[in-house]
C-alpha cells in the first residue's frame, strides 16, 4: 500500500512539470511572433536571434501592480499591497536552473535573451533583454539596460488569455 502511494505521488509530480513547461513554451512562441518584441529587437540590432535562459530568476512584479491586483481591489489598498508583497516574497528565491526551459528554443547564442520567473497561479513573467555581450547572468544583463517585460495570464487549458507588456529601464 505504501509503495503504491509513493508511485502515485511520484507520477503526479511528473505530470505537473509539463503543464508549466507548456506555459513557458506558449510564452516563448508568443514573444517570438510579437510585433512589440520584434520592434524592440529591430531598434537595437539586425541580428534578431533570441536565446531562452535556462535559469528561473526572481523578476520584479511591481510593474504589473494593477494587473496582479485585479480581483483583490475590493480588499482595500493595504490588503492589496500586503497580498502582492507576500506573492512577490514567495517568488523571490535564488536563481534556479531549469534546463528544460532553455531547450524549448534551439538557439544557443544570440543577441537577445529571454528570462522567466517561476509560474504563479495561472501566470508567469518573462523579460526580454538586448544582450550583445552574451552574458549568462540576469544581474549582468540588467546593468544599464532596458527590457521588455511580459505578464502572461493563462486560462484553465494553459492557453494564453492575456498579455500585458511594460518596458523598464535599469541603471
Amino acid at each position: 500500500m505504501n509503495t503504491l502511494l509513493v508511485i502515485l505521488t511520484t507520477c503526479s509530480c511528473c505530470l505537473e512539470q509539463p503543464d508549466s513547461l507548456s506555459q513557458y513554451g506558449a510564452a516563448i512562441e508568443w514573444v517570438s511572433h510579437s510585433d512589440v518584441a520584434n520592434e524592440f529587437m529591430h531598434a537595437r540590432d539586425t541580428n534578431l536571434s533570441m536565446v531562452v535562459s535556462d535559469s528561473i530568476v526572481p523578476l520584479e512584479m511591481t510593474s504589473f501592480f494593477e494587473e496582479l491586483g485585479r480581483g483583490m481591489i475590493s480588499q482595500g489598498k493595504k490588503a492589496l499591497l500586503d497580498s502582492l508583497s507576500h506573492l512577490d516574497m514567495s517568488l523571490q528565491s535564488d536563481t534556479t536552473k531549469m534546463p528544460d526551459i532553455g531547450s524549448l528554443r534551439s538557439n544557443t547564442n544570440g543577441r537577445f535573451v529571454l528570462f522567466f520567473s517561476k509560474s504563479f497561479g495561472n501566470a508567469l513573467i518573462a523579460e526580454l533583454f538586448y544582450n550583445p555581450h552574451e552574458y549568462h547572468s540576469y544581474k549582468a544583463v540588467t546593468r544599464f539596460n532596458q527590457s521588455l517585460m511580459f505578464l502572461f495570464e493563462f486560462d484553465k487549458s494553459n492557453h494564453i488569455a492575456k498579455v500585458t507588456i511594460t518596458s523598464p529601464q535599469y541603471e
